[in-house]
């Protein structure tokens, strides 16, 4: 069954009467208020969460694998980071925290060895990049950094 709309007179216009299912508002007020009703439930029952970045994460990663580090090869089929070597710049160029590098020979996918650096925080920049995701932390979680 095909829901019927009642017919307004010619003289009320388009606006002055929109059906919303059960809902009927008679003027803009009566919209206006039933949007911000609605935003103020909204926003008093979410929270606004900000995501880690691509280099906050990376960075959390290069802290919770230590001495251990990263190559471009596990960055890209592990963490989805398919330029390590920028995003190392970019941590940092913003953080004014060192990578530390070295050279190494890994198998590549037609059984020979391919050079590419291995990434990781020293003990002292462990310690920086811990705190500078903290704040991160703080401002994630709605808190002053």
């Amino acid at each position: 069954m095909k829901p019927t709309i009642p017919k307004q007179p010619a003289s009320a216009g388009f606006f002055s009467s929109i059906h919303l299912g059960i809902f009927e508002m008679t003027n803009d007020q009566d919209i206006k208020k039933a949007q911000e009703a609605a935003t103020s439930r909204a926003s008093s029952n979410t929270k606004t969460v900000r995501h880690l970045t691509k280099r906050e994460s990376i960075l959390k990663i290069f802290v919770e694998r230590g001495e251990r580090g990263l190559n471009c090869f596990e960055a890209a089929n592990h963490f989805h980071d398919y330029v390590l070597r920028s995003t190392v710049s970019d941590l940092q160029r913003d953080y004014d925290i060192h990578i530390a590098r070295e050279s190494e020979r890994v198998p590549n996918a037609f059984g020979k060895l391919t050079t590419c650096a291995r990434y990781w925080l020293d003990s002292i920049n462990i310690a920086k990049a811990k705190a500078i995701l903290s704040i991160s932390s703080d401002i994630n979680n709605g808190g002053m950094a």
